[in-house]
């Protein structure tokens, strides 16, 4: 173990299954919380989402869609499952301390360097 592991008072086989519960539940909030960014960035309806997704005029709508269902998906059901089974839920997922300027700063570099080799891939694939 390591040192900022806090001992949980839930059985780690039960804190999986809670995080396994709460994927299931970040998957579908997920996938309804994507259908009215769509309607609102494509004026489109959800109905023809699946057929239209991967058209090029809706290319900003499907970073931005990807990039909620990424946060509905993988980060809440962690951080919620966190808090079901410790009282120091950050400390459970390993924060040992608070945020500092430099890494919120390597964060952002890192996310917007990878939306633009993103668009350069899709330009790329596009191209071939």
């Amino acid at each position: 173990m390591t040192e900022w592991y806090e001992k949980s008072p839930v059985a780690p086989a039960r804190e999986f299954m809670i995080l396994v519960g709460m994927w299931v539940l970040g998957l579908i909030a997920g996938a309804l919380i994507t259908m009215p960014i769509w309607m609102v960035m494509t004026g489109q309806s959800p109905l023809v989402m699946e057929k239209d997704l991967m058209k090029p005029e809706y290319r900003s709508a499907l970073l931005v869609i990807q990039s909620v269902s990424s946060v509905f998906t993988f980060f809440l059901p962690a951080v919620f499952t966190a808090f079901f089974v410790t009282k120091r839920p950050f400390t459970h997922l390993g924060f040992t301390s608070g945020f500092q300027k430099k890494s919120v700063v390597l964060v952002l570099l890192i996310m917007t360097a990878a939306v633009f080799f993103g668009g350069v891939l899709g330009e790329l694939n596009k191209a071939i």
